[in-house]
């Protein structure tokens, strides 16, 4: 073999430690590199030069064993150490600690890799990116905010862009309701004088109002565009109960009949025709012309009509009749339609019988904002002014509880109005009781429909999905960070930026949602470096010794090779 096998083996030496102090250096230079994981440089012999294969035990002999002398050592693998790194908490929302031993899917160009770095940011196009401004793929959501998990996609988080709106499905009512006061016996009845057509004869509800007269021969609308053939505005200002309610507006021309000018009044006062009462809710024209209106029981449903509620000159005057009676108590609280415009509800609860250890009060549900489009009436309506959305019962027994519940789930229709119609939702009423106090109070005391908001922040669960924060105080998915894991870690092509690839040892990669034995999610953490630095600086030692120790084999091997030479001298 001579010298020179010397020279090989020490230097084979050379290289595989100087490969080990290499992976050792990287190593240390990473250990503030997020999610960094650790190699190992890890030696294997070189090949034999065998003498002798030995022989077997004979009647004179022992045997010999091999003779083989070896030729130095090389680099058979550097394995990465995939244990994970410990979190650390930043308290930023992107950022994102794998608990498990998954990776996220980045997409780079065409290609998707992988990585454990969570340090996530979202850009000016409101992608979820990588430091680098690589995309974070996971499963996108639709129009509706629904998990779509058919494939993944680059996520979005609009901060700032996002707006939605949440219609009311449920609402929550408390309260007390008096049943020793008194019972509700009669409505509100207000009336005008005699009303004629002009040329003679008693008005009807199909007379055309640009016809009708009150006494003395003056038009009971004396707004000259309208006595003029043409359109306008007639705003009416309802006066319930000492409540001023909102004005409400329609327009009249000249086929507008008083039967619509009648309608429109009763409309825009709330009065619930549906009801079974004596005498009957609603308007009626008399036979000398008169128009009419009668409320609804209770006296929280008392009203009052003046010339001076409506915005155009006019005639008429109303007298009042009857007033309202019996224990009673209005409320209102504000529902959100599909678009987040305001619905106002307004409830009035009276008190209607009286039994053996038992009370029962009717509630009456009405709206302002309810829209009605007369070509496309719904069933149960007559006219597009009906303000009424329903009305229930509430009975309790003799303790004050309640004990049965009809007609509390409501429905307020929005049509030509852009919004789903009709809103329909459920009072809870069961914060209801039914005690013995100086006077009833019912108040809404919280709904979950909301305004339009903006997303102002998000946050991502344990299972990747990625739920929106809005300033309304609603909530929507965004969409879900999907982890991907692979058979073999160690078969992983280790790229620049924290990144891997696929490589041919890897197998191919598995991705699905967190906690589907990739792992599970931290949020605002990240993952530390796998370094240990006292074992690497330990490891360092030992490279640089056995580094050294190979130097010096080359040392002694040149000295050898200079005694030869010096030989023919001697």
């Amino acid at each position: 073999m001579g010298l020179g096998s010397a020279l090989s083996t020490a230097v084979s030496g050379l290289n595989v430690n100087q490969n080990a102090i290499d992976v050792i250096g990287n190593n240390l230079a990473n250990v503030n590199t997020t999610a960094f994981k650790a190699s190992r440089n890890e030696f294997i012999n070189n090949f034999y030069n065998t003498i002798s294969v030995g022989s077997t035990p004979d009647a004179n002999t022992a045997g010999k064993n091999p003779v083989q002398i070896g030729q130095g050592s090389t680099t058979g693998s550097v394995s990465v150490d995939f244990r994970p790194g410990a979190p650390t908490q930043t308290g930023l929302s992107s950022d994102l600690f794998i608990q498990g031993n998954g990776f996220f899917v980045i997409q780079r160009g065409n290609e998707q890799v992988f990585t454990r770095d969570g340090a996530f940011r979202t850009n000016s196009n409101a992608d979820l990116v990588t430091a680098q401004g690589l995309n974070v793929l996971g499963f996108g959501v639709d129009d509706d905010f629904n998990l779509q998990q058919a494939a993944v996609v680059p996520l979005k988080i609009p901060i700032g862009n996002l707006q939605v709106a949440q219609s009311t499905s449920r609402a929550f009512i408390d309260g007390t309701l008096n049943p020793q006061g008194n019972i509700a016996t009669q409505p509100t009845i207000e009336t005008t004088g005699p009303l004629s057509i002009s040329g003679g004869g008693s008005a009807t509800a199909g007379t055309l109002l640009r016809n009708v007269e009150v006494a003395g021969g003056n038009p009971l609308i004396s707004d000259t565009t309208f006595q003029g053939g043409g359109t306008t505005q007639l705003t009416y200002t309802p006066r319930k109960a000492g409540r001023v309610l909102a004005p409400q507006t329609f327009t009249i021309g000249p086929a507008t009949t008083l039967g619509d000018f009648a309608n429109f009044i009763s409309g825009s006062l709330g009065i619930n025709k549906n009801i079974t009462q004596s005498p009957t809710a609603g308007f009626t024209v008399g036979s000398n012309g008169a128009l009419s209106f009668t409320g609804n029981l209770g006296s929280a449903s008392d009203f009052s009509i003046q010339s001076s509620d409506f915005n155009i000159n006019n005639n008429v005057v109303f007298t009042k009749q009857q007033q309202a009676d019996g224990e009673s108590i209005f409320t209102q609280f504000t529902a959100y339609d599909s678009l987040g415009s305001e619905v106002v509800v307004q409830l009035t609860a009276y008190l209607e019988s009286l039994g053996t250890e038992e009370s029962r009060f009717r509630v009456l549900f009405e709206s302002p904002n309810q829209k009605l489009d007369a070509a496309n009436l719904p069933t149960g309506f007559a006219d597009a002014f009906d303000r009424s959305v329903g009305s229930g019962t509430l009975s309790f027994n003799a303790l004050g509880q309640l004990e049965t519940v009809t007609g509390n789930d409501l429905t307020v229709y929005r049509q030509l109005t852009g919004a789903s119609s009709p809103l329909e939702f459920q009072l809870d009423v069961s914060g209801i009781s039914a005690l013995a106090v100086d006077r009833s109070s019912l108040a809404v005391v919280s709904q979950d429909g909301t305004p339009p908001g903006t997303l102002v922040d998000y946050n991502v669960g344990p299972n990747g999905v990625i739920q929106g924060v809005f300033d309304n105080g609603a909530s929507r998915t965004l969409g879900q960070v999907v982890l991907a894991r692979f058979s073999n870690n160690s078969g992983l092509v280790s790229l620049d930026n924290n990144l891997y690839r696929q490589g041919p040892n890897s197998g191919l990669p598995f991705i699905t949602a967190p906690g589907n034995g990739v792992g599970t999610l931290l949020n605002g953490a990240l993952e530390l470096s796998n370094t240990d630095v006292a074992t690497s600086f330990v490891s360092l030692l030992t490279a640089s010794t056995a580094f050294s120790a190979n130097s010096r084999v080359i040392a002694t091997t040149q000295e050898l090779f200079q005694t030869l030479l010096n030989l023919p001298r001697s």
